[in-house]
């Protein structure tokens, strides 16, 4: 049995508290308190593979970011900062901290072949029984 949450979303909320962005649950709604940690904690303790959506090229707040381009010019669109700065270190986040994860679910493709393989890469160097599933490569 297995259990996923959208750990990070397209609006670039994440349900985790990240320490990349304020823009997360725990810094910034009065809720305080971090929803994926607690739902890891419980399935580890039912014996079920706690897993985890988040996005690595959508982000509707970063100017980078795909997704927005009624506030962002794509012209000036800097995909490889952005992917440097954000997705892999909350991907990083999230592997280090809400371990054994059974599976990142991702339902955005990165456009080369090269910036998919990274997100790819670091999971397998993290958590190399962690899955990956297929829509994350381009």
């Amino acid at each position: 049995m297995l259990f996923a949450i959208t750990a990070n979303h397209h609006d670039s909320f994440a349900m985790h508290h990240s320490k990349v962005t304020r823009h997360n649950i725990v810094d910034w709604r009065p809720f305080k308190r971090d929803l994926v940690q607690e739902l890891a904690e419980a399935c580890c303790k039912e014996g079920v593979r706690f897993c985890v959506s988040c996005l690595h090229r959508q982000d509707w707040d970063n100017p980078n970011g795909y997704g927005n381009h009624w506030d962002y010019d794509p012209a000036k669109k800097d995909f490889e900062k952005y992917l440097r700065e954000k997705p892999l270190p909350q991907l990083r986040e999230l592997l280090m901290s809400y371990s054994p994860l059974g599976l990142i679910l991702s339902d955005r493709g990165i456009d080369t072949d090269e910036e998919a393989k990274r997100p790819i890469d670091l999971v397998h160097e993290l958590q190399p029984q962690c899955l990956v599933n297929g829509r994350l490569g381009n």
